[in-house]
């Protein structure tokens, strides 16, 4: 018989109810309860109606930014290989923000509207820290269970709401620490930096200035000259960069609040003909800065797996959806908290791109705290 439990012996609701659905015997969601005879003795005795999977009919809502981003066309790729897991693979939309607020809650208005009240489940990450209050207040009306990720206002918390099953993040202080302590060192502690910010209301790029600042605040021979906002956008941190680098000859390093915009900025270093003369550094862990971390041309990334978060942050709501999870019984370290990073150098850049990137859909959904190491502080 196929096995019904998870690996730690937990009976599967989900595995089931698909069996069921799909087999011989069936969860019936309305009509009269048939009966059958019984195995032994012929006796008539209750059995369920024949009918599919109540999950069969849930929606799954992919809410970020843009696909110009290649952090976020990872979390897309992870939130399709998730749908493709549950059989979901013609029931999942990628709504896409662009920056704006109001056209992201616009989107999810519209998905559940097409699909019913309580018939979505959403990962989302919210534009601004701002803007996580309505969007729990959407789902919480329309009973559709979701995840954040990066934004929130820290007076704001799952445990308050009923639908609202977890809020995950990376360290950002952590990361932003981590990438400039590299920076500096391959500065060997001296000269002249450039920032470049996401959205200035964005809480992940504030807590990644604010762990860069701290290691500044611990090395004077490194002078900050040049602050800008590039709203994520790799073509306007691109722009950024070369005025930084035509304000600044001398620069000899750009800190990026992620690996997008690190690219984009790395672009602007070698059309100035500053390869190897100018580091950058960005957070993400992207294929594509991972492999020019590799190759020598950015210093370092902090490696976050993108397709992990698309794919868990939607597995973590449809185990709430199909009943697997008691949201209201959760642990604190499991409705806010922190996934895991890496810092990559040269040294370690090979391993991120063996594991993490290679691995890609190869992902045990089912494993849903998997990535977690510790309650959001």
């Amino acid at each position: 018989m196929e096995r019904l439990t998870h690996s730690s012996g937990n009976f599967d609701r989900r595995i089931f109810l698909q069996r069921a659905g799909r087999g011989a015997l069936g969860l019936g969601m309305a009509g009269a309860v048939p009966t059958v005879l019984a195995a032994c003795g012929g006796e008539a005795q209750p059995a369920v109606e024949i009918g599919a999977d109540a999950m069969d009919d849930v929606w799954l809502g992919t809410s970020i930014r843009s696909l110009s981003n290649p952090y976020h066309a990872l979390w897309k790729q992870g939130g399709e290989d998730f749908a493709a897991s549950v059989d979901a693979a013609d029931r999942i939309q990628t709504l896409l923000s662009e920056g704006d607020s109001a056209k992201q809650q616009r989107d999810m208005r519209a998905l559940i509207a097409r699909a019913g009240k309580g018939n979505v489940i959403f990962n989302v990450d919210p534009n601004e820290a701002s803007d996580a209050l309505p969007i729990a207040r959407l789902c919480e009306n329309s009973r559709c269970y979701f995840v954040t990720s990066w934004n929130k206002a820290d007076d704001l918390h799952p445990w308050d709401f009923e639908y609202w099953v977890s809020h995950m993040s990376a360290d950002d202080v952590a990361m932003g620490k981590q990438v400039a302590e590299a920076l500096v060192q391959s500065m060997s502690g001296e000269g002249k930096i450039g920032a470049i910010l996401g959205l200035l209301g964005n809480t992940s790029s504030q807590g990644r200035l604010s762990g860069l600042k701290q290691v500044l605040a611990n090395h004077p021979g490194v002078d900050l000259v040049q602050l800008d906002n590039a709203d994520w956008i790799p073509t306007k941190a691109q722009r950024v960069a070369e005025s930084m680098l035509d304000s600044h000859p001398d620069l000899k390093g750009i800190w990026a609040a992620d690996d997008g915009m690190a690219l984009g900025a790395l672009e602007a270093v070698k059309a100035n003909g500053r390869a190897n003369k100018v580091g950058v550094v960005g957070i993400a862990g992207v294929e594509e800065a991972v492999r020019a971390v590799l190759a020598g041309d950015m210093v370092g990334t902090a490696g976050i797996d993108a397709v992990e978060q698309g794919g868990r942050g939607l597995a973590i709501a449809w185990h709430a959806k199909s009943g697997e999870l008691d949201v209201a019984s959760l642990p604190r370290e499991h409705r806010e908290f922190y996934f895991r990073t890496t810092l990559l150098t040269k040294d370690n850049a090979q391993k991120f791109l063996d594991t993490v990137v290679a691995a890609k859909g190869d992902r045990d959904w089912n494993d849903i705290w998997v990535n977690v190491t510790g309650q959001i502080r």
